[in-house]
């Protein structure tokens, strides 16, 4: 029988097979951040030059935004079935983050002073929802309903829409249900800083979230902490 030491610190041909950890190529690397470096610096007008190139979508200005006539109709294309599932799943993540959400404390210490912590829900946090190959509806669900949980007043989602300019009506439905407060048709690398950058009246992000396959998923999070002591 042979033994595999996992904590020592010597690379072994086992403990490389067993590391199933993703490091992006430095080719890789680069192509993002040239990307992210176009919208910061060109700004709108390289945003939609970017869901045009990649998303293969013509897009003007105004339609990036999502309008409530178009949320309008794909909650009436949801049959009662899905919604009641849609509304089902939110109450579900929100009961479950809502008691795990850490709260306000207030003690005094072996000298008498005042010690403790106030947790306050970030004002805005931007998510990404992928949508490309599929909608993930379940996605919007999980990143969503966790900010709206620990009352997150503005939520700015981003999913990429195909030629036809128009999202999933099970995606967009999920996301008015969820609680997503504004949703922009933008994907891939160049939406990740669009969320801070596009529609240039809305404040900046305090959060930006995302579920990807090959990143690790940023968890839309509860509060900053104000701490005393």
């Amino acid at each position: 029988m042979k033994f595999i030491d996992l904590t020592s610190e010597e690379s072994t041909t086992e403990t490389a097979e067993l590391d199933r950890r993703y490091f992006p190529s430095d080719h890789l690397i680069q192509q993002v951040r040239e990307i992210l470096d176009q919208v910061r610096v060109g700004g709108d007008q390289a945003l939609l030059q970017l869901v045009e190139k990649f998303d293969h979508t013509l897009l003007s200005r105004p339609e990036l935004r999502v309008d409530q006539h178009e949320i309008g109709k794909a909650i009436e294309n949801l049959d009662s079935g899905m919604r009641d599932a849609l509304e089902t799943a939110k109450q579900n993540v929100q009961e479950f983050a809502r008691k795990s959400q850490r709260i306000d404390w207030l003690a005094k210490n072996g000298q008498g002073a005042e010690v403790g912590e106030y947790f306050h829900p970030f004002q805005r946090v931007g998510i990404y929802v992928p949508a490309g190959t599929a909608p993930l509806v379940s996605s919007a669900i999980m990143t969503v309903s966790l900010a709206t949980a620990v009352g997150v007043p503005e939520i700015a989602v981003v999913s990429p829409v195909g030629p036809d300019k128009k999202m999933n009506h099970a995606l967009l439905g999920a996301l008015q249900i969820a609680g997503a407060t504004e949703i922009f048709k933008v994907g891939g690398a160049q939406s990740r800083r669009s969320t801070r950058y596009l529609v240039r009246e809305t404040p900046m992000l305090l959060k930006q979230s995302a579920k990807y396959s090959d990143t690790s998923p940023l968890i839309c999070c509860p509060a900053p902490v104000k701490s005393w002591s």
